[in-house]
């Protein structure tokens, strides 16, 4: 990790400090790393649900039933206000919850329906709405480093 302050390579480790600049950067590592850690087991759980869909498929364990149509519209129309939510949440954690939950509702869907073309529907919104996530927490970390660097520097020069 580059030091935010200095800009130069570091290996410094959690509990550390640049050893060019001085900055705490075990810090910012502390408060980076559990947002990476948690949007990323959120998004693997995702993935369990398609191993899930794909177990329970290939074993017929869910016969299709006719009300599939009627339970695809229902939750494809709930899964607009989630699309709404996220551009208005300000936190990450909170936005990966919301980024979930279409692959929550191609689950029940799967579960009601027995039709996995709808379950990988709702899950390609899901990752659509990870990889949109992802775009932002790049820019998530960079402001969590730009106040870290701002805050010491102020520290620093009193």
């Amino acid at each position: 990790m580059n030091c935010p302050a200095c800009g130069q390579p570091s290996k410094a480790q959690w509990n550390e400090d640049c050893p060019l600049c001085g900055f705490p950067m075990g810090q910012v590592r502390r408060q980076i790393i559990p947002i990476y850690i948690i949007t990323g087991s959120i998004f693997l759980s995702t993935l369990i649900y398609g191993a899930l869909v794909y177990v329970m498929s290939t074993n017929a364990m869910i016969e299709p039933q006719p009300v599939g149509e009627v339970v695809f519209y229902a939750l494809g129309g709930a899964v607009v206000p989630v699309v709404i939510a996220m551009a208005f949440v300000k936190r990450i954690i909170a936005k990966a919850a919301l980024a979930e939950v279409p692959a929550v509702y191609g689950l029940v869907a799967y579960f009601l329906t027995g039709d996995t073309a709808k379950f990988a529907i709702f899950l390609g919104i899901s990752w659509g709405l990870f990889i949109w996530l992802s775009t932002q927490i790049v820019d998530y970390v960079a402001q969590i480093q730009r106040h870290a660097v701002e805050k010491w520097q102020r520290k620093s020069s009193q």
